[in-house]
């Protein structure tokens, strides 16, 4: 089966707007395993909210933190603690490269793979 192998675009940080986070409940106890940041290419948010869907090419990347978690004054905080890796989303309809699923962003054409730094 093909695959295609994404790169974690180099700017993402400093260019790329964020979308969203969410945690991952650990298995046993309070707090979280994991946390989820998404982050669109520019353009991207304004273009979805104008027509409704992610246009064509729109890039996608989510970092996934394993957490930790805390009692603090405020109560339990999880927070991230390392960076275990990286997925990047490309949007692209009728390519030869098959679809996967990817968290919130299943779905028929959008390719999701864990990248390359």
């Amino acid at each position: 089966m093909l695959r295609a192998t994404y790169r974690v675009p180099a700017d993402y940080g400093t260019t790329y707007q964020f979308l969203g986070s969410w945690a991952v409940a650990a298995d046993q106890g309070p707090g979280a395993q994991q946390l989820h940041v998404v982050y669109a290419s520019p353009g991207t948010i304004a273009a979805y909210r104008r027509d409704g869907h992610f246009p064509e090419g729109a890039v996608l990347v989510k970092e996934v933190f394993a957490a930790a978690t805390d009692k603090m004054a405020t109560g339990t905080v999880s927070r991230a603690q390392t960076l275990k890796g990286w997925f990047v989303m490309v949007k692209a309809a009728g390519t030869a490269i098959p679809a996967t699923s990817c968290g919130a962003m299943a779905g028929a054409g959008r390719g999701s793979t864990p990248a390359i730094p």
